[in-house]
């Protein structure tokens, strides 16, 4: 490894090339299952997906599709659902907050 290519201590990484690369899944939020309007909480829905490559047009994309999970046994849920929480910030010194 050279000097260059080093990491470290308190440097920012660049983490974009693990969204570009086609080996890797993502789990993305689906859907609301259920909200409680009161009290602002509810269960968020996620999906298992990966890009896919597909050569359209002579072009070469690679959307977002949903994936199964091949490993056995699954070391993930296939679509977990977790709880989700929205609060308000108040006091927040934000710009134009007078």
């Amino acid at each position: 490894m050279s000097l260059a290519s080093a990491f470290l201590l308190n440097q920012v990484e660049d983490v974009s090339g693990d969204f570009a690369a086609l080996e890797n899944a993502f789990s993305q939020a689906a859907n609301l299952t259920e909200f409680d309007a009161a009290g602002a909480a509810g269960m968020l829905r996620w999906k298992r997906n990966a890009r896919k490559p597909r050569l359209v047009f002579n072009q070469f994309v690679a959307p977002y599709e949903e994936a199964k999970a091949w490993e056995f046994p699954p070391e993930y849920a296939e679509n977990p659902e977790t709880p989700l929480a929205l609060s308000s910030r108040t006091g927040c010194s934000a710009p134009g907050n007078f």
